[in-house]
């Protein structure tokens, strides 16, 4: 028979023996615990981590007033902090602030430190021709005799403070060999370094096909500047120079003034200015820097250089005005999401939010520093790292918090889980 009935209850035989209905309820429950304790063992995952502030923020307040030249255009930049904005971005002529990039492939060509007066440079024929022939053209000279020897330190100096175009024309000659293959080279640096509005045919600025932006200028002004020679130069007010032993004076009229220590002025038809001061703002010490093209005379201001100094001056007073303390971000502000696998997302919010040194609307690059450990109970409160805001030694953190508690994974979850 396959099987029978007695006071046991129900009972299965087949070939593996006698199977009651106790045993099959044990089976289940074995299976149950076997497949709980594997759910149990199994990990369980990562909370993820969804960042929600952007790369940039804005800081709060409202723009501060800039005082573009109306007669040009023009960029302004703090050190360290961002950029006040760029009034104008039309290729216009350099004029001989085309010989800070002159300068800057030189010194990179032949490199100098302070103190040293570097290899002799002599003086040819063809120099003391180039220097007649500016002269007879009205261009900015600086006297040279046939057979005199120049170091590049005083050459640089003769290109530089007296803004000499001849020794500009020389200097590019005894780097490369020629005019054309300088000029190929201030192309190509310019291109490597992202001035994409900016064309050199010349080494002095002379030609006014030679162009570029208050933006692209900004960038070469500012990779010269970081060359101690370069800017000891710019900031020396006169010169004496070696052929007639006469001093030669500084174009840059706003030396000293106001926290200016350089850079470069140039003019013809229009005037052009690269600058540089140091301030204090808002008991903070700041570098401005900025550049003004275009300024062309008028009734109030018959001189277009003297106009670009003087809106210089106005600029670096009003970059001046406009750096204070402003707070980082706003507190409360939300910051990433975190996500657990398990249950519904949790906001991560600044705390007490750090004061930074910039100005309202002001852009800054932010990033967030998170330590989120998925084995780890947070509770409700708890720091989980920084929201970074700013750039280099002026970058604050923010420190950013859980909104409620993340525990681990329940054990529901865990075990219902598939």
């Amino acid at each position: 028979m396959a099987g029978s009935h007695g006071t046991g209850g129900t009972v299965y035989s087949g070939a593996g023996g006698v199977f009651t209905p106790g045993r099959l309820l044990a089976v289940i429950i074995a299976v149950i615990i076997v497949i709980g304790v594997v759910q149990l063992a199994r990990p369980t995952g990562s909370p993820v981590v969804v960042p929600e502030v952007p790369t940039a923020l804005s800081l709060p307040g409202a723009p501060p007033g800039i005082p573009w030249p109306t007669n040009g255009e023009a960029t302004l930049y703090v050190q360290g902090i961002g950029s006040l904005g760029t009034s104008g971005s039309t290729e216009a002529p350099t004029w001989s602030v085309a010989k800070m990039m002159t300068a800057y492939i030189l010194l990179k060509d032949h490199p100098l430190t302070l103190g040293s007066s570097g290899p002799t440079i002599t003086v040819s024929s063809a120099d003391v021709a180039d220097y007649n022939h500016d002269v007879a053209i009205g261009a900015s000279v600086a006297a040279v005799t046939l057979g005199e020897q120049l170091s590049e330190y005083e050459a640089l100096q003769l290109m530089l403070i007296p803004s000499g175009c001849n020794i500009a024309w020389m200097l590019a000659q005894w780097d490369a060999g020629s005019q054309s293959a300088f000029v190929a080279k201030m192309n190509a640096t310019a291109k490597a370094l992202g001035m994409d509005h900016t064309h050199y045919v010349d080494a002095s600025g002379l030609s006014p096909a030679t162009v570029s932006t208050p933006s692209d200028q900004l960038i070469i002004m500012r990779k010269a500047m970081a060359i101690p020679v370069f800017a000891e130069i710019v900031g020396q007010p006169q010169m004496t120079n070696p052929a007639t032993g006469k001093v030669d004076y500084n174009y840059n009229a706003d030396l000293g003034k106001d926290g200016i220590i350089g850079v470069k002025t140039g003019n013809a038809s229009n005037a052009v200015f690269a600058f540089e001061a140091n301030r204090t703002a808002d008991g903070q010490a700041v570098t401005i820097d900025g550049v003004i093209m275009d300024v062309v005379a008028t009734t109030a201001q018959p001189s277009d250089l003297a106009g670009a100094l003087q809106e210089a001056l106005s600029l670096v007073n009003a970059a001046v005005s406009a750096v204070t303390t402003v707070p980082a971000a706003q507190a409360g502000m939300a910051v990433a999401k975190i996500v657990p696998p398990w249950g519904s997302s949790i906001d991560v919010v600044t705390k007490s939010v750090p004061t930074l040194v910039g100005w309202g609307g002001l852009k800054m690059p932010a990033h967030l520093v998170l330590d989120v450990k998925p084995t780890k109970a947070i509770p409700a409160g708890d720091i989980l790292g920084d929201l970074v805001v700013g750039r280099g030694s002026r970058a604050v953190d923010i420190p950013v918090a859980i909104t409620r508690g993340l525990g681990g994974a329940p054990i529901f979850w865990r075990l219902t889980r598939f």
